[in-house]
């Protein structure tokens, strides 16, 4: 911020109350960007899962060159700011003659985790690395403990997947067909006391996070609050909607998920598979009835800060967050990420004055 925002910045940090119930902001997406040709092919290219740097992408394809049908590739870019290079195959180490899918990376960058699909099982595994720069170890199963038979074994066994890892490394979220008929999955976790640790029990999320359709955990925010699921349940827009579930901290209940909505979901099936260490932009993979299909996306995560929705980012909406600061109004807590942290304070001043400043202080944007 510049001198003159960081005058408005202390003008209205006024009359701040304590000790308020959690609040929740509401958030909408811009136009998706085509991660373009040198990432995409034309063959099927699917759950992109960027890692928390922002450096390395992580993706299922069918594209020649691979061990079998879907492999896992990575591409590579030395900055953020950077394109994306050309995508390299993991090799045999990880991937097989069936099918791998990744589904997230560790906050130190050093574990990968996905699951794989052969005949007709599917299971777990992690891979692992010393260094960002050093190649992944040989590929890992989850064991026995996350790994488990469908109820009733009818030649169906393995039937565990996804591998969502919690920011701080002790919740591990993975969609399962142990309790339900082979087309319909339910959400579990399975959690540990450290990162040095082993995974223990897993347990059904239960309701309102698993429904009467399939559940399938897609990404976590980077503050552990937010899950984001790609489920088939009524309500949605079509074939595969991406949902997302609230709660106020670790190990508390989660909210009734609430649909992404229309700047989101469309009539095509496409779930949220990533998100960038800021919040500031997710990674989208396409899906139809029968699995992954299409392109590779981003798309832009925005707050929104019109709070009286009059089509202006002005000083009346700045006197609406500081009238409410401190309370339980959802509508003005967009900071530090666009979902809000939990409470209306300084985070949420701070994302509201950057919107503020791009809609009223054009100079000041060019001196910066």
């Amino acid at each position: 911020m510049n001198a003159k925002s960081n005058f408005l910045l202390v003008a209205y940090v006024v009359a701040v109350a304590c000790g308020a119930p959690d609040a929740r902001a509401d958030f909408t997406f811009g136009a998706r960007v085509s991660l373009g040709p040198v990432v995409n092919s034309p063959q099927g290219d699917s759950i992109p899962v960027v890692s928390p740097d922002g450096l390395e992408l992580y993706f299922a394809s069918n594209r020649p060159g691979g061990s079998g049908d879907y492999d896992i590739w990575v591409s590579k870019r030395p900055s953020t700011e950077a394109p994306w290079e050309p995508p390299a195959n993991l090799g045999p180490g990880i991937n097989s003659t069936g099918q791998e899918f990744p589904t997230s990376v560790s906050s130190d960058g050093l574990t990968l985790y996905f699951f794989a699909y052969m005949f007709t099982y599917r299971d777990l595994y992690t891979a692992t690395r010393p260094t960002k720069d050093a190649p992944w170890s040989p590929r890992v199963s989850l064991g026995q403990i996350i790994n488990r038979p469908q109820a009733g074994g009818e030649a169906v066994w393995g039937q565990d997947a996804g591998g969502i890892i919690s920011p701080d490394g002790l919740e591990l979220f993975f969609w399962s067909y142990r309790l339900r008929p082979a087309d319909w999955s339910e959400i579990y976790v399975t959690t540990r006391a450290t990162t040095a640790d082993l995974w223990g029990p897993p347990v059904n999320v239960g309701p309102p996070v698993n429904s009467a359709g399939t559940e399938v955990p897609v990404s976590i925010t980077p503050d552990g609050l937010v899950l984001f699921i790609g489920t088939t349940r009524p309500g949605g827009f079509g074939g595969w909607d991406t949902w997302m579930a609230r709660r106020a901290y670790r190990g508390a209940g989660w909210s009734e998920p609430v649909n992404l909505g229309p700047s989101f979901n469309t009539s095509r099936g496409e779930v949220l598979t990533s998100l960038s260490s800021d919040g500031r932009w997710c990674y989208i993979g396409e899906y139809e009835s029968a699995g992954p299909v299409g392109d590779l996306w981003m798309a832009p995560i925005i707050p929104i800060v019109d709070f009286n929705v009059d089509g202006k980012t002005d000083v009346v909406d700045l006197v609406l967050l500081v009238n409410d600061w401190g309370t339980n109004n959802p509508r003005c807590d967009i900071g530090p990420f666009a979902w809000g942290d939990g409470k209306v304070d300084i985070e949420d001043l701070r994302v509201f004055m950057t919107y503020y400043e791009k809609a009223n202080l054009p100079q000041a944007n060019e001196d910066k």
